[in-house]
């Protein structure tokens, strides 16, 4: 299925260096994963509608409702740490 060279190709374009233990684990690893994938496609998916994602939950978003809120600016000025006039004053984030 796999064979070292194919390892050492993987480990190469990964930028990584392991032992030569670990090649055989890693190989032995990869050997069992494309096993698994096999044996998946022995699956009868004849009656199985195809999916574009992992899951069929759809985004519920919370509905604010700011229309009927009213608050006063100066008070919300106020409550801040720091301010400029009628700013917010945030410490720097770049130099």
């Amino acid at each position: 299925m796999i064979d070292s060279s194919e390892v050492d190709h993987l480990l190469e374009l990964a930028r990584l260096e392991i032992s030569e233990e670990e090649k055989a684990n890693l190989q032995n690893d990869l050997k069992n994963i494309l096993k698994y994938v096999e044996k998946l496609s022995e699956v009868n998916t004849d009656n199985v509608e195809p999916m574009t994602g992992g899951t069929f939950n759809v985004n519920e978003y919370r509905k604010d409702d700011f229309e009927n809120r009213e608050f006063d600016t100066n008070l919300v000025i106020e409550a801040a740490p720091k301010k400029d006039g009628d700013l917010f004053e945030v410490p720097k984030v770049f130099e």
